[in-house]
């Protein structure tokens, strides 16, 4: 997705034939992205959860996508604002926004992915 959210950010320097190509294969990306977190993410949730607890870490999960989907927007769209003259608009939001994908996707690998080598090893 911080491919997708550079993409979007970087299509406003292209001519607009080829922003909207851009515009397109970043929306591709991010149907990607989006269409792998949450199965990926539930069974995470569901893998690191006891037989009796499996329906309550399916909801929080699904209850917290739905949370950053619908909640995200909207304190993104109110830091626009508050960027300053300099860095106004989406495009600049866009690319601001990818490294903390990236910067998520660290954390889980410290937090999910070295448990997962070596609970392996054992």
């Amino acid at each position: 997705m911080s491919v997708a959210m550079l993409l979007v950010g970087l299509a406003g320097f292209f001519s607009p034939a080829i922003g909207f190509v851009v515009l397109l294969i970043a929306g591709g990306a991010f149907g990607l992205g989006y269409g792998g977190v949450a199965p990926f993410g539930q069974a995470i949730a569901i893998r690191d959860s006891s037989k009796d607890r499996i329906g309550v870490a399916t909801s929080t999960f699904f209850g917290f996508l739905i949370l950053g989907v619908g909640g995200g927007p909207i304190v993104l769209g109110a830091i626009i604002p508050m960027l300053g003259n300099g860095m106004v608009g989406f495009r600049n939001l866009y690319l601001y926004s990818a490294p903390a994908v990236v910067i998520v996707w660290i954390i889980y690998y410290l937090i999910h992915g070295k448990h997962q080598k070596s609970s392996s090893k054992v």
